[in-house]
């Protein structure tokens, strides 16, 4: 059985300070800065307030009365007031929908079913990062591919085309290993910090950062970066466009493209300066 997945999201300047530890306040207005569609996936809100919009507003119910019913998450949107940001998190069930700050929410445990699903063979606990930087024939194929397809389409847009770099290689390459030992595509720790804004600074990496996510299974890795590049660039109405948006950013110019695989699963992170 063939799967493919995926999701994208950006990360701001530090000036915006994303990695927030507390909700934005709400006395002043707000203003939106990017809204991001994930992949669908339950949560519990342990206190806070659910509001109506992103505005910030009108509040809609007391994350209490949900008394820890699933809530699923579907939309993520990084809301700024002054030199702060906070991140939202849409919430949604039979009763309760609205925005709730992300540090209010903890992950449900996933059905032991849909866990089944993602089982493959078991996972050796690969620990050394050396082993995330090196690049397998069908790797560096993948690379050039993908970065062909994209430098045609940006052509074909009049943007300038992105150049391979070190540092961001670095980071994409520890973005899709990360993939690979959660065995899922996901740009949030458990806290809800965006993993790649806050790793950059360990490769150097001073700017802001894009990151685009995508797994599949039960394919050959030999054309992996075409078709990667294709659900990415033409394949990507479920996420409004997103993916593409990130890798179509005119002010971009530096890019990193991880691969890593587990099984007949291969996983792929590509981030950018933003």
């Amino acid at each position: 059985m063939k799967l493919m997945k995926l999701v994208g999201v950006v990360g701001l300047t530090t000036f915006l300070g994303v990695a927030t530890v507390a909700p934005v306040p709400t006395q002043a207005k707000t203003r939106t800065l990017k809204v991001t569609k994930v992949t669908k996936r339950g949560y519990h809100a342990t206190k806070g307030k659910i509001y109506t919009s992103t505005k910030l507003t009108k509040v809609r119910a007391q994350a209490k009365a949900t008394k820890h019913a699933t809530l699923y998450v579907t939309k993520h949107a990084k809301i700024q007031k002054g030199r702060h940001a906070a991140v939202y998190y849409y919430i949604s069930n039979q009763k309760f929908k609205g925005w709730l700050w992300h540090g209010y929410l903890k992950k449900a445990p996933v059905k032991p079913a849909k866990t089944a699903t993602k089982v493959t063979t078991p996972a050796t606990n690969t620990t050394t990062p050396a082993k995330s930087t090196v690049t397998t024939d069908w790797q560096a194929q993948a690379n050039q591919d993908f970065l062909a397809a994209v430098n045609k389409y940006r052509a074909q847009k009049h943007a300038a085309p992105l150049v391979i770099d070190s540092q961001f290689m670095q980071l994409a390459a520890s973005r899709a290993n990360d993939s690979k030992e959660l065995g899922d595509i996901d740009h949030y720790d458990q806290a809800g910090n965006f993993i790649a804004f806050d790793r950059a600074p360990q490769f150097g990496i001073t700017s802001g950062v894009s990151e685009c996510l995508y797994m599949e299974s039960g394919n050959d890795p030999l054309g992996v970066g075409k078709r990667a590049s294709y659900e990415y660039l033409y394949d990507d109405a479920d996420s409004n466009w997103g993916h593409r948006d990130n890798l179509l950013y005119p002010e971009s110019t530096k890019i990193g493209i991880g691969w890593a695989q587990k099984g007949d699963t291969i996983y792929n992170a590509i981030n950018e300066d933003y």
